[in-house]
């Protein structure tokens, strides 16, 4: 009899010849082509969305996307509509967190863009259009969405925004702003708004705390605005005012509560100054009048009842 031990035994596989690391190799080279091709992936999306709403040309120069860090950069975003630019970014930062995915809660840590021109359009349908992206009207709004969402911080410095409608042409230029904290899910916290600029001509601070997301929506803060011209102002006043001409300063506080079993309620105080005004109407002829207010005003608008 043979002795067992004198049995030829097979060689031991090498590294390479074992099945499962071909297999490992191959799903690494799948994560890496997904992560190479996910800012093609990103551009594709942003550009097929905005052409969706309705803009002619869409271009964006390049998208960096770091997975491991969550930074996403976006390089001279263009979207046009007819003759008309509705939206230019030179440069668009985006860190998101990704644990919060798994509660369902986008989180954008840091949002910043600069020098950039944002377009909103009033449509012939009354509705609004901002950036090449038209608001959803009322009666489509779909149901609420299970998921949340945060901007920890969002920045925007040097950049403008044009107004367009039928009865008012008028253009926001933003030195710097700020929104701090805004979280759907935290409904009773408030949100920092932080403006400094100018609304045409006229120089501009906002400082407000912003409660959106409540059973109550709030507003409070301090406005300032110094020479605001009101001539473009005049038409949303027709027919009941046939001119408006003069400039306004405002250093007021406000207060404003809106819910739906309250109506709304606002309050404000602070000094309103009117200069130069020249107003007419049916029965009123003002003319380089000026005027001076410090007080405060209350005001309740209870909510309508629906038949």
């Amino acid at each position: 009899m043979q002795d067992p031990s004198l049995k030829k035994q097979s060689p031991k596989k090498t590294l390479f010849q074992r099945g499962w690391f071909w297999i490992l190799i191959g799903l690494i080279l799948l994560v890496v082509l997904f992560f190479c091709m996910l800012p093609i992936g990103i551009d594709y999306g942003i550009e097929a969305y905005l052409k969706n709403q309705g803009a002619d040309q869409v271009s964006i120069e390049d998208v960096d996307f770091n997975p491991l860090t969550g930074r996403l950069t976006l390089t001279n975003l263009s979207v046009i509509i007819g003759a008309q630019t509705a939206l230019q970014i030179p440069e668009a930062t985006f860190k998101i967190q990704w644990t919060p995915f798994v509660r369902k809660r986008f989180v954008l840590e840091r949002f910043t863009i600069s020098d950039t021109l944002i377009t909103v359009e009033e449509l012939e349908n009354s509705n609004w259009r901002i950036g090449g992206i038209t608001l959803p009207q009322s009666k489509e709004t779909s149901e609420p969405s299970s998921w949340n969402f945060s901007f920890q911080e969002a920045t925007v410095i040097n950049s403008r925004v044009k107004l367009i409608s039928a009865r008012l042409k008028s253009q926001l230029i933003i030195e710097k702003a700020k929104l701090l904290k805004l979280t759907s899910w935290l409904q009773e916290d408030n949100a920092r708004l932080e403006l400094s600029g100018k609304l045409n001509d006229a120089p501009m601070q906002l400082q407000l705390d912003i409660s959106p997301f409540g059973s109550e929506m709030a507003v409070l803060g301090q406005i300032k605005l110094t020479g605001l011209n009101l001539i473009p102002f005049g038409a949303l006043l027709q027919p009941d005012v046939d001119r408006l001409q003069g400039r306004i300063d405002m250093d007021i506080n406000i207060e404003t509560h809106q819910s739906a079993e309250k109506g709304i309620r606002h309050y404000q105080k602070g000094l309103v100054k009117l200069r130069q005004i020249h107003t007419q109407s049916a029965d009123l002829d003002w003319l380089n009048e000026n005027l001076a207010w410090d007080g405060a005003i209350r005001v309740n608008i209870p909510q309508t009842q629906e038949a």
